[in-house]
């Protein structure tokens, strides 16, 4: 089903714009490229439970992420959330020990339990981990040098208006790495500033644009571009100013929908369409790729046709959803690598551009400097899913690069006698709804043999290598959790810099010990471990009218910002269902007593604080020392990591963190702090304005346009159900109080390379 609210344009085309469609881009098989297993028909059983088939998540959840510079991941079960270091995870392939159907138990460093989430991800600084709940929205922030000393709370938490969260992507540029951007599923895009504990106004309000599938930011996070319900897709600031309509290619007929998109250059796009529904019962719909260039400062558009590199054979999760790694330059000659798996495809697939042929069938002008639908030749070195023990299908829930090895592979050129590599290689991890972790070295042979190294590697500097356990490290979120303070913003300021006003919150500046602020429907966070199957009774999560009458803007309270459930009436996803603390229509939803502790908080016992996961894994009944006991003293810790593969603790990397010079200051700092007042200053406005839905305040959570239409996202989702439960259970509001910030947007400087940069032409020019 298509879009069916704030749409563009109905027909998909773009006034203006000219198109032209290209020759379609070849599809080569090379033996100098492809997947190694890293340890044979290994896998890892990361998750403590599997997703179950009757309740599988939407297709377009992504539950697993790396943090390469700390040596981290972080995956998502239905009611788990898994931290583990990378290394661990690779000594557990490698380790001797017993195996079921190919797949190894893993204990990881720490388990979080968590209701059901539709994302997981770190921040680009990897200082923050945020995730989503799969109903009722609202996004949870963890500080991740807090989590790896044992906290199991979440800093902070965000509303989403009670609504679902569809996409979540961190903006790549490390200055910049508080903002994310959000896609709910009632096709909304919104901007998340974790620096300020808010969502981002842009021209109309909250709302930067309507209509939205799928999201990408720009390679240096100056832009983003919209793939749209359409199949349009529209490039614009992080204002929501526009900056152009890119139109759908000629040659996608009918109702698609932009199910994936990805900013390759300047003037360069992947575009992946996908149909609503698919013809066959029992199969997923195929999908369309277009390598999509403009011609530099035109509004003329060429669409190059791509083979599909893993077409849908496998698991129905439909319409498909796609995950994309990139591997960007890697030495001698590999310009661009895009890895690619789909939800309904056991395969793993290939785009490449090489300044030099990776195949020697084709004539060499015309598979060099352009990209290609790329095959590993040799069977062995593709890549791909586990099927279960009943030998049936799985599907991807998550991927990613590991770029944080520092060991060197052993035979990683099959017919060739060298011995081992010269230097580390990149590993690429997928997860599967069972729970099953995959991973492979990516070996480009003629880097190996040449001893050149991948330079986004940490090994070789090309990744920040940042303290993984204890102390203070540099964060996105640069304020304590006293009231944020304004800080120039990274792209520059202006309206895209100033907070929501007024702000998804009371008159009163909410504190973490307050009633949640994320509405009064009963929350997913409430939720036990059983699955959901049925629709939400109000807000859009597939199948719902996402700004209709029961939309949480459509509340019949007058004053739809000032009183409790102002969005919606529901309740925090983040609520406990074991708190006595049940929202009620009150007016002043801060002024009741704090919710039910957080079942992060107990998890090391009764009151008393975790035990960090990341201790001594082995240790009795009592807590292992902290590490950091002797920070300032003579006598280094022993690292809580050290044990991990040896037999003797090295000594800890932060044993000198109390010499002399201290650490930077924590963004969290003020976590163990008390305060008179939740963010120690004058309560100000927030959640207490008067301002209703017929207020002039701008925004599509005011506009008629969008009240009472249906969801584009109309798909039932087989897994969400109303969740009980009401009380915050974390104990904390969802938003801070307000500070302003002023300051002036940056002009585009994604449209203009650097003069190091290479040419970034579809074709390799311009």
């Amino acid at each position: 089903m298509a879009f069916s609210f704030a749409n563009p344009a109905g027909t998909g085309s773009v006034t203006g714009a000219q198109t032209n469609t290209g020759p379609d881009l070849e599809l080569i098989e090379t033996e100098g490229l492809g997947f190694l297993s890293i340890a044979g028909d290994t896998k890892l059983r990361l998750l403590p439970s599997p997703w179950p088939n009757d309740a599988l998540p939407p297709p377009t959840v992504s539950l697993f992420a790396v943090a390469s510079g700390k040596g981290l991941i972080a995956a998502a079960g239905p009611d788990t959330l898994v931290i583990a270091t990378t290394e661990s995870v690779r000594r557990a392939f490698a380790a001797e020990g017993p195996k079921a159907n190919n797949v190894k138990a893993f204990t990881p460093q720490a388990t979080l339990p968590i209701p059901r989430v539709s994302q997981v991800a770190f921040s680009s600084d990897e200082s923050s981990l945020v995730i989503a709940a799969e109903t009722g929205g609202g996004l949870a922030v963890y500080d991740v040098q807090s989590i790896m000393q044992g906290n199991k709370e979440p800093a902070f938490q965000l509303g989403t208006n009670g609504i679902a969260v569809r996409a979540l992507i961190p903006n790549p540029a490390t200055d910049a790495a508080h903002f994310f951007s959000i896609v709910l599923t009632g096709g909304q895009l919104m901007l998340a500033n974790l620096k300020e504990r808010q969502l981002v106004n842009g021209a109309n309000g909250p709302v930067l644009k309507e209509g939205v599938s799928c999201i990408a930011w720009s390679n240096r996070g100056k832009q983003l571009v919209a793939g749209l319900g359409n199949g349009t897709a529209y490039q614009m600031d992080p204002q929501g100013v526009g900056k152009a309509d890119i139109p759908k290619p000629p040659q996608v007929e009918g109702e698609q929908h932009v199910s994936s998109i990805f900013w390759l250059a300047n003037d360069d796009f992947l575009v992946i369409h996908t149909p609503m529904s698919s013809t066959e019962p029992d199969r997923a719909p195929d999908s369309t790729y277009n390598l999509v260039h403009r011609e530099k400062g035109t509004s003329n558009y060429s669409f190059h046709k791509l083979q599909d590199p893993c077409p849908p054979f496998g698991m129905n999760r439909s319409p498909p959803h796609h995950f994309i790694c990139r591997l960007k330059d890697f030495p001698p000659s590999l310009d661009d690598m895009l890895i690619i798996s789909s939800t309904a495809s056991p395969d793993v697939g290939l785009f490449t551009r090489s300044g030099t042929p990776l195949a020697s069938n084709l004539p060499a002008d015309q598979i060099s400097n352009t990209y290609t639908t790329t095959t590993p030749a040799i069977d062995s070195r593709r890549a791909g899913l586990p099927v279960t023990e009943e030998m049936t299908d799985t599907s991807p829930i998550g991927m990613a690069l590991d770029l944080s090895s520092k060991e060197k592979v052993p035979r990683p050129i099959q017919g060739n006698d060298l011995e081992e590599t010269s230097t580390p290689l990149p590993a690429l991890m997928l997860l599967n709804n069972e729970g099953v972790l995959s991973s492979w070295w990516v070996v480009y042979s003629q880097s190996v043999m040449s001893n050149t190294a991948y330079p986004g590697l940490v090994a070789t500097g090309g990744a920040r290598q940042v303290t993984a356990f204890g102390g203070s490290a540099s964060s996105a979120l640069s304020s304590s959790l006293g009231n944020p303070t304004p800080v120039p913003n990274a792209f520059g300021g202006g309206a895209f810099a100033k907070p929501a006003a007024p702000s998804f919150g009371s008159a009163g500046a909410p504190g973490f010990g307050g009633a949640s602020l994320l509405g009064g429907k009963p929350s997913p966070w409430s939720t036990p471990a059983a699955t959901a199957n049925s629709a939400q009774a109000a807000g859009a999560a597939f199948g719902r009218p996402s700004f209709g009458v029961s939309s949480p803007l459509a509340a019949s309270s007058g004053n739809a910002f000032g009183a409790v459930g102002g969005l919606g009436n529901r309740a925090s996803p983040w609520a406990s269902s074991t708190s006595s603390q049940q929202a009620s229509n009150t007016t002043n939803p801060f002024g009741r007593a704090p919710a039910a502790a957080s079942p992060f908080a107990k998890l090391g016992g009764e009151n008393k604080p975790a035990v960090s996961p990341f201790a001594s894994l082995g240790g009795e009944n009592k807590p292992p020392a902290s590490p950091f006991a002797n920070m300032g003293g003579s006598t280094p810790a022993a690292s809580p990591f050290a044990g991990l593969g040896s037999t003797q603790p090295a000594a800890s990397p932060f044993a000198g963190l109390g010499a002399n010079k201290a650490p930077p200051s924590s963004p969290f700092a003020g976590l163990g702090q008390q305060t008179s007042k939740p963010f120690g200053t004058t309560p100000q406005q927030s959640f207490g304005s008067t301002v209703d839905l017929g207020s002039s305040i701008g925004g599509s959570f005011g506009a008629p346009s969008t009240i009472g239409s249906r969801s584009p996202w109309a798909t039932p989702s087989a897994n969400a159900t109303p969740a009980q439960g009401s009380a915050s259970m974390f104990g904390k509001p969802s938003l801070p109080s307000v500070q302003s910030q002023e300051a002036t947007m940056t002009s585009d400087d994604d449209q203009t390379p650097k003069p190091t940069d290479k040419p970034q032409g579809l074709f390799g020019a311009g």
